[in-house]
């Protein structure tokens, strides 16, 4: 259990709970490099308009409130943040940036860290829950996240950016530069954030020193676009992102040091090709890389009753090579419509990671060094008729350790009168042991398994979408996810590894209702069950509330000002528990809380807006992970052009 407990201290280092709007139900998914889901059942779109209104400055705080999903940060921006969707683990979601895997391979279970990001140079993001591996293959269980980047879309030069400042201490800046010239197109964006932040250990606890726990970080994206000819496009995109930050590193017995710091580095770039030789097929190539470098280090505090030090380092790098094809068979087959979808994929990853500290005066060690590669070919159809679409796709994953994964996935669509769409989908996906999994080892006796096999899952929907008006959309989808093969600690007489000896049920519900009661102001309402279970103990797994829900509005009482205000509650779920000394006291139920937010904006001129938010408007003291509270009352307020 120790090597868990280290990976987990540096792994998770405090982030904030932050909080947002939910995202809007969408009727079509971003179709990126011409591959995406056949069904689009369970899409939530965040846009950029949204996180503007929302004063959003933070990944997490763009992806609180969507049905289904239940985002857990532990502590302030820079820590950790862990999206489990549909009752699956966070390493169980896969994350893409314009479609191409991001997660982070040196992370000891290749999850994505949504703690150390920011917003400015992001157009939306897709949600897509549901078991996705047929389309974008390793991780996608419980679903996948599609960050899409700014383009210039605008004829001309233009520049948007916006100054903003607050209590507690934070300066906030972006700006973005778009040109559309003739076939070029390029959209520049660099951002910067520099805030205090807050002390995230509850002021329950009698550890509490009210020590805050600031985030330093710059991003600078740019992407680019040459249209060649009208069939051959070229496009790139680079990406830099830096961040330092402090974070709590509690120990045992529980102290709250204020002296440990984190820094992540990152940066992802992309170039390729989108071509149309022959009007009914797009193909796109494209090549990524990606690299990931985070340091952690505690020094020796003199009050510290475990004398504790530590020091972490983990680089990853993630290369990605895709060729994807869409066909239009609209026109050659007697259908309404008819697509198909194939192509091939190849991944190679490299994680090397360290670890050093003591306590007591007692040594700690862990390393891990590892390599591998996949190759998938993946072909899928969807058609259409009537009222009927149907959709179906299969695909085969082949690693170099790990062995192969053949997943599918089915769906259809049906229109009913008085406006109802009913639908219903089931598929299959897998994830592939995480590089630590196989190569890590630590001074307690942990060797990594290299004969691990995929963890494997299936998963059936049904629901309604229901427009009983030109205004309003109501959605309700059962799920029901079945995970086997989890991977899990193995411990033996003198040392412990780990093996696909897991199985796990999550089922539920997901509900969302936009209604727009007059002209001038739109609803937003969401509510999810969730009843996730460890199948061998019948125990409920960890932060996977039962209950969760959001409700928010637009509201524009006048052409140059808009109010949104947003509620949001997550109900009672399991958490590991601090009592209030401090002291870790195994699982228990975590109290529900409220958050409530508001954001205001108005126009000045068409161009020139002044805005504010105040977030956990009440003070909560809610704890989204035990033993680290959300951020007390903030203010932000700033000004924003678009010339």
């Amino acid at each position: 259990m120790r090597a868990l407990a280290s990976c987990l201290l540096f792994a998770l280092p405090a982030a904030a709970a932050a909080q947002t709007a939910p995202g809007v139900p969408s009727e079509n998914v971003e179709v990126t490099a011409v591959r995406a889901p056949l069904t689009a059942d369970a899409t939530y779109t965040v846009a950029a308009e949204t996180i503007t209104a929302a004063d959003d400055t933070t990944l997490t705080e763009a992806l609180t409130g969507i049905p289904g999903a239940n985002l857990v940060q532990a502590g302030p921006p820079g820590g950790v943040g862990s999206l489990f969707l549909r009752g699956a683990n966070s390493e169980q979601t896969l994350v893409l940036r314009n479609g191409i895997p991001i997660n982070d391979a040196s992370d000891p279970n290749g999850a994505f860290d949504f703690g150390i990001d920011d917003l400015a140079d992001i157009d939306h993001i897709d949600i897509v829950e549901g078991p996705l591996a047929t389309t974008y293959g390793s991780g996608a269980i419980g679903g996948v996240v599609n960050i899409i980047s700014k383009t210039a879309t605008l004829d001309g030069t233009h520049v948007t950016g916006s100054v903003q400042g607050g209590y507690p201490g934070a300066i906030l800046a972006d700006g973005t530069l778009t040109e559309k010239t003739g076939p070029l197109t390029a959209a520049l964006t660099i951002e910067t954030q520099s805030l205090d932040g807050y002390d995230p250990t509850p002021p329950r606890m009698s550890i509490y020193t009210d020590t805050p726990e600031g985030y330093r970080a710059q991003t600078a994206t740019l992407n680019l676009g040459l249209a060649a000819t009208d069939w051959l496009q070229f496009f790139a995109l680079g990406r830099a992102r830096g961040a330092t930050y402090g974070f709590n590193a509690l120990g045992y017995p529980t102290y709250d040091a204020d002296n440990s710091t984190g820094v992540a580095r990152q940066f992802f770039g992309r170039i390729g090709a989108t071509l149309t030789p022959w009007q009914p097929l797009t193909s796109t190539v494209s090549l990524a890389y990606q690299t990931d470098n985070r340091t952690y280090a505690e020094p020796l505090a003199a009050a510290d009753p475990n004398q504790a030090t530590a020091r972490a380092k983990y680089q990853g790098t993630n290369f990605d090579a895709q060729f994807n094809n869409a066909l239009d068979l609209t026109g050659f087959v007697p259908l309404r419509r008819a697509t198909l979808t194939f192509g091939y994929e190849h991944d190679a990853n490299r994680a090397v990671s360290a670890y050093d500290a003591t306590s007591f005066g007692f040594p700690y060690e862990s390393s891990g060094n590892g390599a591998d590669h996949a190759d998938a070919l993946y072909l899928g159809a969807l058609a259409s008729q009537g009222p009927l679409t149907l959709s179906g796709q299969v695909r085969h994953d082949s690693t170099s350790d790990a062995g192969v994964a053949t997943t599918f996935n089915t769906g259809a669509d049906l229109a009913l009168p008085g406006n109802v769409t009913a639908h219903a989908a089931y598929g299959t996906a897998f994830r592939a042991p995480s590089l630590f999994d196989r190569f890590g080892t630590d001074s307690d006796g942990f060797f990594g398994n290299p004969g691990l096999h995929p963890e494997s899952a299936h998963e059936s929907e049904i629901g309604l979408i229901w427009r009983p008006t030109s205004g309003t959309t109501i959605r309700t989808t059962y799920f029901d996810n079945r995970i086997h093969g989890l991977i899990d600690y193995v411990y033996l007489p003198t040392s412990y590894t780990v093996e696909n000896i897991g199985r796990a049920r999550a089922d539920g519900v997901e509900n969302s209702i936009i209604t727009r009661l007059r002209e001038t102001l739109s609803v937003t309402a969401t509510y999810t069950y969730t009843d996730a279970r460890d199948l061998g103990t019948g125990q409920l797994l960890l932060r996977r509330p039962y209950n969760q829900g959001s409700v928010s509005a637009l509201w524009q009482p006048t052409k140059a000002l808009l109010i949104r205000p947003e509620i949001l509650y997550t109900g009672r779920d399991l958490d590991y528990i601090y009592n209030d000394q401090g002291l870790g006291v195994g699982d228990g139920a975590n109290r529900p809380g409220f958050l409530a937010n508001l954001a205001v904006t108005y126009h000045i001129r068409p161009d020139i807006a002044v805005f504010g938010s105040l977030r956990n408007l009440t003070n909560s003291h809610a704890e989204p992970a035990n033993g680290y509270r959300v951020e007390p009352t903030s203010v932000l307020f700033g000004v924003r052009i678009a010339l």
